[in-house]
């Protein structure tokens, strides 16, 4: 349809953005364009047309943008740690040496160089710690870089030299070049033993440093602990002169009380004593009374 829509409007497909004048004919169409009283051609202006991008092109260079991202945070920070790095070193080596004992029964030389080219290694490991800052030691990751290639020839070494007893030929010359790699970067980088020995040094230095701030403090704090300690003795010692004090006014509060009972007691006694004298007249009044009426109603009649 678009095809006989060009041919009989003369030759436009819809990509040129001029419509055609359906009024002209076609062989009008084609001719040139006419000129102006001025003798210059009138032309129409040309429009661009803008295309968005396609919703695939974008999600592409989201991915890209985020591959990218992910790139970034993949790779290792300066501030990565010393002592997970030489681990896994280690932790290869070991398997690598394990691989060749279990398959020749004899340590390759390959392995053997590498033991002794992570050995520095092994000892700034053992000086740092579990924690080390790798802002002061710029050439520590590309040391690493380089013992990480020189572990790696050496097992690509001993797992070739498991086939076949030329091969052994090729792990030799593998360890050679990785124990004169790892001079070379040792020598180029400044970590001979006498940097390494510089390096503990340095090292030891800043934690007899932090060891001595971390007395100061712990000394601080115990001196604090004490003067606590002594205020909380002298509050007890005066909670115990109070008990003291109240257990002695207590026991007195009570002699006091048993005294007045006893006394309360004797003075019962003698009350209950006065009664029954008093009791004993008044029985002894009532029955005299009677025997002295007998005697005056007697008395007269003799």
């Amino acid at each position: 349809m678009v095809d006989a829509f060009d041919r009989s409007h003369g030759g436009w497909n819809g990509r040129s953005g001029r419509r055609p004048d359906p009024l002209r004919r076609p062989e009008e169409q084609k001719r040139a364009p006419r000129a102006s009283s001025e003798g210059c051609v009138r032309r129409r202006p040309q429009t661009t047309q803008v295309t968005k991008p396609p919703a695939q092109c974008m999600w592409v260079d989201e991915r890209r943008r985020t591959k990218a991202t992910d790139t970034k945070k993949s790779q290792p920070s300066v501030s990565e740690d010393i002592y997970d790095q030489v681990s896994s070193l280690v932790e290869e080596l070991e398997a690598a040496r394990a691989r060749a004992m279990a398959a020749g029964g004899q340590l390759p030389r390959a392995v053997e160089a590498a033991a002794s080219a992570l050995e520095p290694l092994l000892r700034l490991r053992d000086v740092t710690g579990a924690a080390c800052d790798l802002t002061a030691m710029p050439w520590l990751p590309q040391l690493l870089s380089v013992f990480r290639n020189v572990l790696r020839t050496a097992v690509g070494g001993v797992v070739r030299a498991d086939a076949a007893a030329s091969d052994s030929a090729q792990g030799v010359a593998a360890a050679a070049q990785a124990a004169a790699a790892a001079a070379a970067a040792i020598s180029a980088l400044g970590a001979g033993p006498q940097g390494l020995s510089r390096m503990e040094s340095d090292v030891l230095r800043d934690q007899l440093k932090k060891q001595d701030s971390q007395l100061k403090i712990a000394k601080q704090r115990e001196i604090e602990l004490q003067q606590k300690l002594d205020e909380v003795q002298k509050e007890r010692d005066k909670l115990l002169n109070k008990e003291s004090d109240g257990g002695n006014w207590f026991a007195k509060r009570v002699v006091d009380l048993e005294r007045e009972a006893s006394e309360w007691n004797a003075e019962r006694q003698s009350v209950d004593a006065r009664i029954s004298q008093l009791v004993d007249i008044v029985s002894a009044a009532l029955e005299d009374k009677p025997l002295r009426r007998e005697r005056k109603h007697v008395s007269p009649r003799s």
